[in-house]
Parts: C-alpha cells; sequence; structure tokens
C-alpha cells in the first residue's frame, strides 16, 4: 500500500472534476485521506437516503418520482458522511415502466441527514471520440 502517486491523483482529481463525485474508480492499491470512494457494501443507509432525495426533489420540482433501487454509491468521511449515490426512479404518474438515472449527494451528519444535492444524471458528449469520427470522413 502506498500513497497516492501524481499520476493517481491527477486521474482521481479528473474524475471528480468531470462527474461532481459520482464516478470515481477505486485505486486499491493506494491510500489518502478524504477521499471520496466507492462503497461496496450496500449500506442499510443507502435505501433510506436514496428514497429521501427523490422525495425533495418532487417537493421542489413538482413531480411524482419514486425511488427504485441504488446503482452505485461512493462515499467520504466528512463530519458524519458524506454519500455520493446514483439510483433508478421512476414517474408513478407515467405507465410505460422506464426508469431514469438520478445522483444525489447526502449529507448524514450528526444528528441530520441533509439532501445536498438531487438531479437526473447528466449525460455526457465524448467531444474528442466525435472528432475522431468527423477525420475519418
Amino acid at each position: 500500500m502506498h500513497e497516492m502517486t501524481g499520476k493517481e491523483f491527477e486521474e482521481y482529481m479528473r474524475q471528480i472534476e468531470e462527474s461532481d463525485g459520482f464516478d470515481v474508480i477505486h485505486f486499491p492499491r493506494s491510500f489518502g485521506l478524504g477521499k471520496i470512494m466507492p462503497i461496496f457494501d450496500m449500506d442499510p443507509n443507502l435505501i433510506s437516503h436514496s428514497a429521501l432525495a427523490p422525495w425533495e426533489y418532487n417537493e421542489g420540482e413538482k413531480t411524482n418520482l419514486e425511488f427504485v433501487k441504488v446503482v452505485k454509491a461512493n462515499g467520504v468521511p466528512i463530519s458524519g458522511f458524506m454519500y455520493y449515490i446514483t439510483f433508478d426512479v421512476k414517474d408513478r404518474d407515467v405507465v410505460d415502466g422506464h426508469t431514469k438515472e438520478f445522483q444525489a449527494r447526502v449529507w448524514h451528519g450528526i444528528p441530520k441527514i441533509t439532501v445536498e444535492l438531487c438531479r437526473p444524471k447528466p449525460t455526457k458528449v465524448n467531444y474528442l471520440a466525435m472528432f475522431d469520427v468527423i477525420d475519418g470522413y
């Protein structure tokens, strides 16, 4: 086990910047204090926090979303624990049965739980790949 190398830290920071902490890989052979890391064991708090997030989103956005399941989660201990949760929701007002991925950042403090962010998972366009395709013409 070693402290994160400069190259590992750069990759970690790139992932944090691009995903706001939601899509960060595990660096199994390195350590660093205060790192956002994947949660491999489905903590019971993940379910309750994931269900709370769309409920609060519904209040603000006047939607009728319902939590379905946790897709993945990251976390970091910070005066309690900050969860970065990706989860599926369904719209109770739509009968097609499709789910949509959402993300929530939930702080589990002492004694308070706060949903700091709840949003549809952003879609990304890989512009470099687009240029590779354009260059092929």
